[in-house]
């Protein structure tokens, strides 16, 4: 026996692999559990910030005073990041509960726009940049793994569907917000703390997610088959 995100035992990965897989869950079934929004909604406004922020980054760079040499780098360093923190994850996720880790990572980024509204240095934002692909890389990830554990495989590609518009949206409104803040405001500072404070909110309802127990209708096992 394997112990997943829940806490609770589970057969091995090769017998789940034989295991008859069940019905999909009704979208109606899913949507009526509480978890579904606590995941959605916060994992939701974290990737739409690491969007907001990805963008950002650029002009953040070129208004403290950084060439376009030194921006251009700064920017391959969100990539580098963000595939160390796949590799780091690939390597940590199945190990530890999956609630706290996603908080956890919530947290690292409202951290992140703190930093943000101090750093003005090449060193600092790159440091930065590197910090935003290492949190960025981890969320998505995690988010679907946790979404299989929560409302099962056959349910997965439903939830999945659920999911994705809050995402987009969240994704829109936040690019959105970043440059109605740059245009009016000439920097981010509004931004940052904006984040900050969603991102302590995200960190807060992902947490609550450890008081809602796999959902238990997920799944409807398909009748047997005759002799």
């Amino acid at each position: 026996l394997v112990e997943v995100e829940s806490g609770a035992p589970v057969e091995s990965a090769e017998s789940v692999a034989d295991a008859p897989v069940g019905r999909p869950a009704k979208v109606g079934v899913l949507l009526g559990k509480p978890q579904f929004w606590t995941i959605g909604l916060s994992t939701a406004a974290a990737i739409g910030a690491c969007q907001a922020l990805a963008v950002s980054m650029a002009p953040l760079a070129l208004s403290a005073g950084l060439s376009m040499i030194q921006t251009a780098t700064l920017l391959s360093m969100i990539g580098v990041g963000s595939t160390a923190g796949m590799l780091v994850l690939a390597a940590i996720a199945d190990r530890l509960n999956r609630v706290y880790l996603l908080t956890g990572v919530f947290l690292f980024i409202a951290a992140l726009n703190l930093a943000l509204l101090f750093s003005k240095t090449d060193p600092a934002l790159m440091g930065c940049g590197l910090a935003m692909g290492l949190l960025s890389g981890a969320v998505s990830p995690v988010f679907y793994a946790l979404l299989a554990d929560r409302f099962g495989v056959a349910s997965f590609g439903t939830v999945r569907g659920l999911v994705t518009p809050m995402t987009a949206i969240a994704g829109a409104v936040a690019v959105r917000f970043a440059g109605e803040v740059y245009d009016r405001t000439g920097g981010y500072d509004l931004m940052f703390n904006t984040f900050m404070a969603l991102m302590l909110a995200a960190a807060a309802t992902m947490f609550v997610t450890r008081f809602f127990g796999r959902a238990p209708s997920a799944e409807t096992p398909l009748p047997k088959a005759a002799g």
